[in-house]
């Protein structure tokens, strides 16, 4: 095969391909070329580009999301590196196998004002789980040894434990380069054990013993992605009367209360005393729900057991007695079983479960009755597309309140529904929505606010990669909505100004520009028609841009977070 001549470059493509990576997204440049070229040659290697390197890195990372696999993202040298920096944090804390690979000029000329040059190696330290640096012209053979280990460890460590991003730097001499005739199976591949966590029988006992003996026990998952052996962990526990499940929709699972802040708005501050747990066991990333985190930092449980696989010690609610390292899968598998062992079911007398659930969907009803009983908004529009839309889909949701929409109502159970909650920022939602399509084959759905759509403009560039697969929801409430929402900004002078930051963005021309099609909505009645066409649109990416106004949204939301029982 004929690729190029560099050493290092043709060694990361092919080990990169013997550890299963599939995809890489490439951007424009000189110094990456054969970096370029060793990638666009590789036999088995799915290519994409972007010309925008943040928004490049955003997509690879949707690719990671939905495809479960690691995923490569290719720049130059200089500050192409520097916008990747905001996927490659999403990725670091939302446990992402992301694999960032920038081209460098060699050492010796970083701080010689020679052009795009900075100084890249360790540039992300504190976001990958490692930075690597190689040289791409290895000539001798313990060079090329070098080269290869480094590389196998790199890509093994994407993938293993907590899966996270990692960097690899790699020094070009000169990006000009010519090409060389190279064999098959010339590089050392080395193979990854699979390896599962699993506790001793000893311990299995205690944390079943302890879970039925108590009256409460509160099970809260954040976003996660889908997973058939915790689906079918929650449906063990489902029978014992003391347990009970609160997921948001993020958590991706079949079972439990989603609406986990419109329950606790209905419970009241009684309520929530009532409710409060004896154990708390907690997994997945982080809580969208404020009202949750401030209820259970005041209301602290006795005990609070949090199960994941890492390094760090998490302590959201500032109650944290025992950290499980472990799948959240494989630790509620277990102990379910070890809680059936003794006795049919735990929790005797306790309908804690029970009362939960009661809770929620009371709190489903009036949030309904609400938003059926007021003006156009929102609210209104997010509950008649979660209706119109078909079973199956990716649901991609942006941060600000799309996401918190969606919890306070949506009943839907997507095939997957991921929004970028390990940084919480704005600023790639559009192009991880994207990715995440270009790689499913169903329709991918993102709803996503004017102000983060603004943010994000720049990925419509790439919406050929899903091509019609892809359908883009937009609420043109003229931005900032959140900041009208929160009690701490909804009130403040300086608001109006600095921080609602208007959005008037002519979004029918925005979508023609970039070759999309578009369809407008401004009440209830044209949402449902315009609705209906944007999902038979079947020949280029939709883009369903909802009008309305964000004092009424914000009134609204507001209301909710005051109902109470009837």
């Amino acid at each position: 095969m004929m690729t190029t001549e560099k050493y290092g470059c043709r060694a990361l493509a092919a080990i990169l391909r013997g550890h299963g990576v599939e995809r890489v997204m490439l951007c424009p440049g000189t110094r990456d070329l054969p970096l370029v070229m060793a990638f666009a040659r590789e036999k088995g290697m799915i290519c994409n580009t972007a010309v925008d390197e943040r928004s490049a890195a955003f997509i690879a990372l949707g690719q990671s999301i939905a495809s479960g696999k690691a995923v490569a993202a290719v720049c130059t040298s200089g500050t192409a590196l520097l916008n990747m920096a905001p996927a490659v944090a999403e990725a670091y804390y939302r446990c992402i196998p992301l694999i960032v690979v920038s081209a460098d000029r060699p050492a010796r000329w970083i701080d010689q004002a020679d052009s795009q040059t900075i100084r890249q190696p360790c540039a992300l330290a504190n976001i990958v789980k490692r930075s690597y640096d190689i040289v791409a012209e290895a000539v001798t053979a313990d060079a090329r040894w070098c080269v290869e280990r480094t590389l196998n460890d790199a890509v093994m460590t994407t993938m293993t434990g907590r899966p996270g991003p990692v960097h690899i730097n790699v020094e070009i001499d000169e990006p000009i380069n010519s090409e060389t005739e190279i064999e098959e199976g010339e590089y050392r591949i080395i193979k990854r054990g699979e390896t599962r966590m699993s506790l001793t029988e000893d311990a299995r006992r205690d944390f079943a013993s302890r879970m039925l003996g108590k009256k409460r026990v509160l099970l809260l998952l954040g976003g996660m992605p889908p997973d058939d052996r915790l689906n079918r962990a929650l449906k063990r526990l489902g029978g014992n009367g003391n347990v009970a499940v609160l997921a948001e929709p993020l958590a991706n699972v079949g079972a439990g209360v989603r609406n986990i802040e419109a329950t606790l708005c209905l419970l009241g501050e009684g309520g929530r005393r009532e409710l409060k747990p004896d154990l708390l066991i907690t997994a997945g990333g982080a809580i969208v729900s404020g009202l949750a985190k401030k209820w259970l930092r005041e209301c602290a449980p006795a005990e609070h057991w949090h199960v994941a696989e890492g390094d760090a010690v998490v302590d959201t609610y500032m109650c944290l007695t025992e950290r499980i390292d472990m799948s959240p899968a494989d630790f509620l598998r277990e102990t379910a079983e070890a809680m059936r062992h003794g006795r049919e079911y735990g929790g005797e007398g306790s309908d804690y479960g029970e009362r939960w659930m009661k809770a929620s969907e009371e709190a489903y009803a009036r949030t309904a009755e609400i938003v059926d009983n007021s003006e156009w908004s929102d609210l209104t529009a997010v509950k008649i597309i979660s209706e119109m839309i078909p079973d199956g889909v990716n649901l991609q949701l942006s941060n600000g309140m799309t996401v918190r929409y969606h919890e306070w109502l949506s009943r839907r159970k997507a095939h997957r529904t991921d929004c970028n909650r390990g940084v919480s920022g704005i600023d790639g939602s559009t192009s991880t929505a994207i990715g995440a399509a270009s790689v499913y084959n169903g329709m991918t759905v993102l709803f996503t606010g004017d102000m983060s759509a603004q943010y994000d403009i720049g990925a419509l560039a790439s919406w050929r990669l899903a091509g019609e697969r892809f359908k883009m929801v937009v609420f043109a409430n003229g931005g900032g909505n959140i900041f009208k929402y929160i009690k701490n900004t909804r009130d403040t002078a300086e608001s109006e100004r600095y921080l609602y930051n208007r959005v008037d963005t002519d979004w029918r021309m925005v979508c023609e520009a970039y070759g999309a099609a578009v369809y407008e909505a401004y009440d209830a009645e044209s949402l449902r028609r315009q609705c209906a066409m944007w999902l038979e649109e079947n020949d280029r990416c939709s883009v369903l841009v909802v009008n309305t106004n964000a004092d009424v949204n914000a009134k609204i939301m507001t209301e909710l977070t005051k109902i109470k029982k009837i």
